[in-house]
């Protein structure tokens, strides 16, 4: 009984000293983030923004590596090859990077493997017992009003195969996300989601950039590093044992 004793202790320290370095890692990765916001305001700050934009995804690299331990093999190898995909994509797709143009095929192609990828990682989670039919119809719906408005409004500028690809891509992913309840902990279940649904609103804005009256960077790269926050937090959270939703 004692022994019993102290190793709850002992793990109630541990967790302690892992929300700790959560919490750490949290305000790091959001200054990191708040930093490529600013410096995208001036061409002054173009190299800090240059170094800002893909260092977000090689922070999230370097936590989910250090936090790995428990996770599937599977996942950690989808996982990172995935931050890897959007990590290349981000450096190919830079404006600041002249070498680069800003429409390169490649930038455009590493996203939606990365995209693909995430969408094999969290159909291995899904629930097999539920079928998702229900979500179907308003994900085809939803497909169905952007690939309209793009024709309508912009389809001779922007509208292209990889647009297509990753609206595909991400609503596939929202779909499996959903999947994944009751067969996860609910707080993967709810990061994954949230994840989803943020990669979703940072497609928009980017889809439908050319057409709007405003500046929409920081609508497009918040929710977007926000989202891939969340993939890492809650494959993270996989690993523990805590199904009530």
């Amino acid at each position: 009984m004692q022994n019993f004793n102290v190793l709850f202790i002992f793990e109630k320290k541990n967790e302690l000293v892992l929300d700790k370095i959560n919490k750490s890692f949290g305000v790091l990765f959001l200054l990191i983030l708040l930093i490529e916001v600013i410096s995208s305001k001036s061409e002054d700050f173009s190299k800090l923004h240059t170094v800002a934009m893909p260092l977000l995804l090689a922070y999230l690299f370097l936590f989910f590596y250090l936090r790995r331990h428990g996770t599937s093999k599977t996942s950690k190898i989808l996982l990172f090859s995935a931050l890897g995909c959007a990590f290349t994509g981000d450096i190919l797709l830079s404006k600041e990077l002249t070498i680069f143009d800003s429409e390169n095929s490649l930038g455009y192609l590493s996203h939606a493997l990365a995209h693909a990828l995430l969408v094999i990682l969290f159909y291995n989670g899904r629930n097999k017992k539920n079928n998702g039919y229900q979500f179907l119809l308003p994900l085809v719906i939803i497909a169905g009003l952007i690939m309209f408005f793009n024709y309508k409004y912009q389809y001779e500028e922007t509208y292209n195969l990889f647009s297509f690809v990753q609206l595909v891509l991400i609503l596939t992913m929202i779909y499996f996300s959903f999947l994944r309840k009751n067969n996860v902990p609910k707080e993967s279940y709810r990061f994954i989601l949230i994840g989803s649904v943020l990669l979703f609103i940072s497609f928009i804005f980017v889809n439908f950039q050319p057409s709007l009256q405003f500046e929409a960077h920081d609508f497009i790269m918040i929710p977007y590093a926000t989202a891939f926050l969340c993939f890492v937090i809650g494959i993270i959270k996989d690993k523990q044992t805590s199904f009530n939703y």
